[in-house]
């Protein structure tokens, strides 16, 4: 996934406070100090951070990949949503003409909007219409 940079400056601030002997890895027994600090309890903090470091001290890069949902996580929540408000009949398939609709109502210009629709029903397999899974198939291959 990709982080906004202040994002990405907070967690390595947030690693570099439990980062104690200041060598760029977690031990296991900084990670339980660290999340004791946060507030998890010591039993719940040692048992954790056992788990984490596992295969070894954590750098930075997996710290960041336990802390950070994985892109289709982030999407994923959202994307029904923006699935139905593209499928206007509620018919559980996005057609040509709803994305033409959708598209002329956010002031995109008829002529954009029907090249927009055309390119997207041929990607996707050059269907008159979409699925909601056909759909999430796409943009899983996009996000792997």
């Amino acid at each position: 996934s990709q982080l906004p940079v202040g994002e990405l400056h907070e967690l390595r601030e947030l690693f570099a406070l439990f980062d104690t002997d200041h060598n760029g890895r977690l031990d296991a027994s900084e990670l339980a100090l660290g999340m004791m600090k946060a507030g998890l309890s010591a039993a719940d903090a040692e048992e954790t951070s056992r788990r984490f470091a596992s295969r070894g001290a954590v750098e930075f890069s997996r710290f960041i990949a336990a802390l950070v949902p994985s892109r289709r996580e982030l999407l994923m929540p959202h994307f029904r949503a923006a699935f139905n408000r593209l499928d206007v009949d509620g018919d559980g398939y996005v057609t040509a003409s709803e994305l033409r609709q959708v598209l002329t109502q956010g002031r995109v210009k008829y002529q954009k909007a029907s090249q927009a629709v055309v390119s997207m029903l041929e990607e996707l397999g050059g269907g008159s219409k979409i699925s909601f899974e056909s759909l999430l198939t796409y943009f899983s291959e996009l996000c792997a």
